[in-house]
């Protein structure tokens, strides 16, 4: 999504410039085919071979699910 979404102002001008050089249906045509294999970049991601969500996440200095760990609490004590 960052890729597609930091995109957005790159393609404008070249849509832009594009539309008035070959002409508004063409420029549509060109610009849209990128778009029909933009899911390659996901596909071929470590993303895409991802088939469950994970148990945990990382939280920092705090417990599962934002409780505080007593372990940590009493190893910095």
């Amino acid at each position: 999504m960052a890729t597609n979404q930091g995109t957005i102002a790159i393609d404008s001008a070249l849509e832009g410039l594009l539309g008035s050089v070959i002409g508004i249906h063409p420029t549509m045509w060109v610009m849209t085919a990128p778009l029909a294999v933009s899911w390659l970049l996901l596909a071929l991601s470590p993303a895409g071979k991802v088939r469950e969500l994970p148990l945990t996440v990382a939280t920092g200095r705090l417990g599962q699910a934002g409780v505080a760990d007593p372990q940590l609490e009493a190893a910095e004590g």
